[in-house]
């Protein structure tokens, strides 16, 4: 199998949170980059060769030959082992860019792929809203129907520590921590009735079940807790009556391009 996603999360059906495990997906060809697409046992190509050096940074011994064969993939469970992902021997976006991160690499990622600048944080003369959730430099990750359909939500890469904030005015349903999803919230729309997911936290959220939040309040910061393979937010939005309520998740990144400023093009 090859994830798409850039959590790397567990299989979490059975828990409520919809994240599965992904189908095969087709090798992408020639001159991609490590991060431009999952990899996995039988790839070949100059991403694969980037990859191979980069376990060799951190001490995992491997040819550096652009073929993933048997040995890559058993240092790449190796260092799944030793930083607690889920392991598969595959890497996934998000797993290449904490495997840079952690050899000390700039990560180069897709190109054309950067998210769009967010909007200053909401108090006295802010708009209204919406409000991109991410109050910083982020990169967009796997989206909306990737892992065979079974994606659910957006990615948003960014560094631990960055601010998120409330997308519109709503009421807190859901706070809670998963082994997977890690520090997570959900909050109503109050105008529409949807949910808004926010996943991977660095810590419990800002806010409580119940709470009443304006568009733009703070609510946490990235993370990468529960099963993840980087710094980022796992966002979905739900169309009313909402999360598992009887209510379907929806691609929100029209969405997110709308809230942003100013909203970018597509590569």
């Amino acid at each position: 199998m090859r994830p798409r996603i850039v959590t790397a999360a567990a299989a979490l059906a059975a828990a409520g949170l919809g994240l599965l495990p992904a189908p095969p997906a087709p090798a992408a060809s020639g001159g991609a980059r490590l991060g431009d697409r999952p990899l996995e046992r039988g790839d070949r190509g100059p991403d694969v060769r980037e990859l191979q050096r980069t376990l060799r940074r951190l001490r995992l011994r491997t040819a550096v030959d652009g073929a993933y064969g048997r040995h890559t993939a058993t240092q790449v469970r190796r260092y799944e082992r030793r930083h607690r992902i889920r392991v598969d021997g595959e890497v996934s976006p998000g797993q290449a860019r904490g495997l840079r991160k952690r050899a000390g690499l700039p990560f180069a990622g897709r190109p054309g792929r950067r998210a769009p600048a967010a909007r200053r944080s909401a108090g006295a003369g802010a708009p209204p809203g919406p409000h991109f959730p991410v109050r910083g430099e982020a990169t967009w990750g796997d989206g909306f129907g990737t892992r065979g359909g079974r994606h659910q939500g957006i990615d948003l890469l960014a560094d631990c520590g960055t601010t998120l904030v409330a997308p519109v005015a709503g009421t807190v349903v859901n706070v809670k921590r998963h082994d997977a999803a890690g520090h997570y919230l959900v909050v109503r729309d109050a105008a529409t009735g949807e949910e808004h997911v926010l996943m991977h936290l660095a810590r419990p959220p800002l806010v409580a079940k119940g709470d009443e939040v304006a568009a733009g309040q703070r609510v946490g910061e990235v993370g990468r807790t529960g099963n993840a393979s980087a710094c980022h937010l796992h966002f979905e939005i739900w169309t009313a009556p909402g999360w598992y309520r009887g209510g379907d998740p929806r691609d929100p990144e029209p969405d997110l391009r709308r809230w942003a400023a100013p909203a970018p093009s597509r590569a």
